[in-house]
């Protein structure tokens, strides 16, 4: 025992300070008098949720963001929808993960998740963006038994193609080109 633990300059005061990684989520102060007599508080240490920055990101398929989890109580679990994160563990608050986004898209919404050491959960909205499908060349003149490259990209692969007036090889094109 510190017997200047309750000794203060507040005018009958002291301050409590929560001790930041504080596991358990409870304390007490406990102070003595001069005659011996204890009184005690029983302390709720209610920690923070944790927050993910940024709270939302536009991504193409295949792109990648770095997030940042804070607040809330170390270590973090991590997870995401429509992509992937790495690491899936952040040990410190302040701690980075990059979500990559899948590189076909079957949802234009991704959601990352952490979950912090007292399980309270936060999680980030990522937009994957796509553009309209294109071929390359749009237009093109072929003679009678000639062969012509196109280029697929834009739009989500792998793309579906069907030709009038020839055929084609491949008729699935599994990525941009």
């Amino acid at each position: 025992w510190n017997s200047d633990v309750c000794s203060s300059d507040l005018g009958g005061s002291v301050v409590f300070t929560a001790t930041p990684t504080a596991n358990p989520v409870s304390g007490s102060l406990t102070c003595v008098d001069t005659g011996g007599t204890a009184v005690t508080a029983a302390i709720t240490i209610n920690s923070l949720s944790p927050e993910i920055q940024p709270a939302q990101a536009t991504l193409a398929p295949g792109g990648s963001q770095t997030f940042a989890v804070t607040s809330g109580t170390a270590p973090y679990s991590c997870s995401a929808t429509g992509g992937s994160v790495a690491p899936t563990t952040i040990p410190v608050p302040g701690g980075t993960f990059t979500f990559t986004a899948a590189r076909t898209a079957t949802q234009l919404t991704a959601t990352v998740v952490c979950t912090d050491a007292n399980g309270k959960v936060v999680s980030a909205t990522v937009r994957i963006t796509t553009s309209a499908p294109k071929i390359d060349p749009s237009r093109a003149v072929v003679a009678p038994g000639a062969k012509q490259i196109f280029a697929v990209s834009g739009g989500t692969a792998p793309y579906q193609c069907e030709a009038t007036g020839g055929t084609i090889a491949p008729a699935t094109v599994r990525e941009s080109g």
